[in-house]
């Protein structure tokens, strides 16, 4: 039988049969375009688009990675310009220290000022360098004070004013009440023991968890 013969059949048969016979083929040709064509297409385009989406969220967690490690590296590399600064102007041993505080008293001495008082504190380890203030007592007139402190100022190391207080005394003299911090750096077995300490100290705390 050809396609003749059954459109020949289907123009005897009544209309409401024949728009019911051709709403059926139509269907059956929508639903054969949605399955074999469509469908197929559609769900590779929902697959790529998925993919797109992650590949996207990947490339933003990438830009962030670069951005962060980017930052991490500049400050690093700052933190790494401080510390080689830092071991240049700091002193390396208390011997340094010794001679860094004698130095002081000699400036002192040189310009006109009498010290009163001169009393080295106890030392205080921080993290790659320590510190200890020193009390100091001193008179002379407002030229020679002041004449002292830009020259501890002005000197290659780390010596740093914290505290001054003037008392006026008798004919024109000043009484100088300050305190100053000197700085070193720590050698690297002090590094070492105090990293083996902060490790132990972390161990018996999650012991005693």
């Amino acid at each position: 039988m050809n396609i003749n013969d059954i459109l020949s059949k289907i123009e005897k048969y009544p209309l409401k049969n024949r728009l019911l016979i051709f709403l059926t083929i139509c269907v059956l040709i929508l639903v054969g375009y949605w399955y074999f064509i469509f469908n197929p297409k559609y769900n590779k385009i929902s697959s790529l688009k998925k993919k797109i989406t992650e590949l996207d969220k990947q490339i933003q967690k990438n830009r962030k990675k670069i951005v962060h490690k980017k930052k991490l590296k500049k400050e690093l590399e700052e933190k790494k310009r401080i510390y080689y600064y830092a071991k240049k102007l700091l002193p390396d041993t208390n011997i340094e220290v010794e001679n860094l505080l004698a130095n002081i008293e000699t400036l002192g001495n040189d310009v006109g000022v009498e010290f009163l008082l001169f009393q080295p504190g106890k030392e205080i380890i921080l993290d790659f360098y320590a510190r200890r203030s020193v009390k100091l007592k001193l008179k002379g007139h407002f030229h020679n004070l002041m004449l002292f402190f830009s020259h501890i100022s002005n000197l290659n190391r780390l010596v740093t004013l914290d505290s001054v207080k003037f008392r006026p005394n008798k004919e024109q003299v000043l009484t100088a009440d300050c305190s100053i911090s000197i700085y070193r750096s720590l050698t690297q077995k002090e590094i070492e023991a105090k990293e083996n300490k902060n490790k132990k100290k972390k161990g018996n705390k999650r012991k005693k968890r």
